[in-house]
């Protein structure tokens, strides 16, 4: 089993699981149009790959097992609070009607960057299932060893300030509750749901929770660096996919690129780097040191931004590389 960000081609599949599962309620009106909305979501800012994972298992024949899928998106603060005062349960459904309505859409990349590099990001997760919701399951106990793996994956390296979660039956609520959320709201109990499908809020708010080693609360809440190589998010997005294990190829097909695209941002990328990774820097007669080459240069590059996610994320670009160029002359003297 492991996860990946999701493909348009994947959602037919994350639909029909989300729809047998059986715990959120939409309307009709948001279940004819909710494959649509995902798909326009995934299409927007291309540059700027989502928070929408599978977890999978290749099978003998046949495609993948998807064993499941979740999705969060950032919106504002305005957006938050107005899902939070919710007296209703099932804010999905709410959020996915505003979003036909063209209202409280989710951040763009430019609005992520604002508040990335201000007071922090709001996120909500508006759908998230399990082929298995029982925690006991086998299957669920394999995917929550790739949870948190998964989280930060998507995650790591922004300046996440809240978030929100509906989470379904006392199982799913105390599993959060253990993580480090706060229960938020219960509802009284909905008719024809069974007790495992009740729906309840959780949240967590970084302002509630002061700094601690090892706590799981900075996993989710832990605010960042600023990043220093000042990447465009066309270069971005490259190295966010090559993190996953895609190929050039994949890459290109992915973003709707050609390969020297994809050729083009990788230079930009090691070249960015090289204030920080030694042997990515090339000697005054334009060689490489220690016999350093394209694929073993790359390598440092990754293992340098798994390790600085800031890195990857939206940043305005009036303040992209600052903290980079102060580096770079520590670095040079």
């Amino acid at each position: 089993m492991h996860y990946r960000l999701a493909t348009a081609a994947d959602l037919p599949a994350c639909f029909a699981l989300l729809r047998s599962a059986g715990l959120t309620r939409h309307s009709t009106v948001v279940w004819d149009r909710l494959l649509p909305i995902w798909t326009a979501h995934l299409a927007a800012d291309r540059y700027r790959p989502k928070a929408v994972t599978v977890w999978e298992e290749p099978q003998a024949s046949g495609p993948p097992l998807l064993h499941a899928f979740g999705n969060s998106v950032f919106v504002s603060d305005d957006t938050y609070a107005w899902l939070r005062a919710g007296t209703e349960p099932y804010y999905s459904n709410r959020l996915h009607e505003a979003w036909l309505e063209g209202r409280h859409l989710p951040l763009d990349a430019r609005a992520i960057a604002r508040a990335n590099a201000g007071s922090g990001l709001n996120v909500v997760v508006p759908a998230y299932v399990q082929r298995h919701h029982d925690l006991d399951h086998p299957d669920s106990r394999r995917l929550m060893s790739l949870g948190a793996a998964a989280w930060f994956f998507s995650h790591g390296g922004y300046n996440v300030r809240r978030i929100l979660w509906e989470a379904y039956g006392a199982q799913e609520m105390n599993y959060l509750l253990a993580g480090g959320f706060r229960h938020l709201r219960s509802f009284a109990e909905v008719p024809d749901a069974a007790p495992e499908a009740q729906p309840h809020w959780c949240e967590i708010d970084r302002a509630d929770h002061p700094l601690a080693a090892f706590n799981a609360l900075n996993l989710w809440t832990l605010r960042p660096p600023a990043p220093c190589m000042g990447l465009p998010l066309s270069q971005q997005s490259v190295a966010l996919l090559a993190l996953q294990g895609d190929t050039d190829q994949r890459i290109a097909a992915r973003l709707h690129i050609s390969l020297d695209a994809v050729k083009q941002a990788w230079r930009g990328i090691v070249t960015a780097a090289a204030p920080f990774i030694p042997e990515a820097r090339e000697l005054p007669n334009g060689h490489l040191p220690h016999a350093v080459r394209g694929a073993e240069r790359r390598r440092g590059v990754l293992e340098y931004l798994r390790q600085h996610m800031e890195e990857l994320r939206p940043w305005p670009r009036s303040e992209r590389g600052r903290s980079g160029r102060d580096a770079g002359q520590a670095v040079s003297r």
